[in-house]
């Protein structure tokens, strides 16, 4: 006799590597299976560009607001554009210098802006804050801050037009384009300027 729950677990982790790899057709394949569907799973389709990928797993029932496993809500990897050195930012924004030779060249493609879309319009905090384990209590990384770091101009246009305050500072008093200046990020810092005359 099968376990069930272990069956389900195992449709669960080859879900979440359809989702990374973006095969919406895979992914689609696992569901109709009975795959569970994980907030790391939507989070790896994020990372992937793949927007009918990321719709089918929230109209599927995973919840735009529902953090990873690392703790980390999918608005911020779609605005960092899917970009690997966003876990490390978020841990220690002060100490990780995205720019690095560690880090791949990455930017921003169409479908993370669609995404940022997407998520907003299933019910994704366009204000969500971001604090490591040892800050709790302190203003975090806004979505809006990890855009304008990260260089994505699509996600600072949706997150404005939606309700985010580009004025808002994390716990050292740093805005949005505090961000995009220390990074070097002219497009952002130019929009956030234009935001900021309004």
């Amino acid at each position: 006799m099968s376990d069930p729950g272990a069956a389900r677990a195992s449709l669960a982790a080859a879900l979440e590597e359809a989702a990374a790899a973006g095969d919406l057709a895979r992914a689609r394949e696992l569901i109709a299976a009975g795959a569970l569907l994980t907030p790391d799973a939507l989070c790896f389709a994020i990372v992937s560009g793949v927007n009918d990928l990321v719709e089918t797993l929230l109209s599927g029932g995973v919840d735009a607001n529902a953090p990873d496993r690392r703790g980390i809500a999918p608005i911020f990897f779609a605005c960092a554009a899917g970009h690997p050195a966003l876990p490390a930012f978020l841990a220690d924004p002060d100490h990780t210098d995205i720019r690095a030779a560690g880090w791949p060249a990455h930017s921003p493609g169409f479908g993370h802006g669609e995404i940022v879309w997407t998520l907003v319009a299933h019910g994704a905090a366009v204000s969500a804050r971001h604090a490591p384990d040892a800050r709790r209590t302190a203003s975090g990384t806004t979505a809006l801050m990890v855009a304008a770091a990260f260089g994505h101009v699509a996600a600072l246009d949706v997150l404005i037009a939606r309700g985010a305050n580009p004025r808002d500072t994390d716990y050292a008093g740093r805005n949005a384009r505090d961000w995009a200046e220390r990074f070097g990020q002219k497009p952002a810092m130019e929009r956030l300027r234009q935001f900021a005359r309004k």
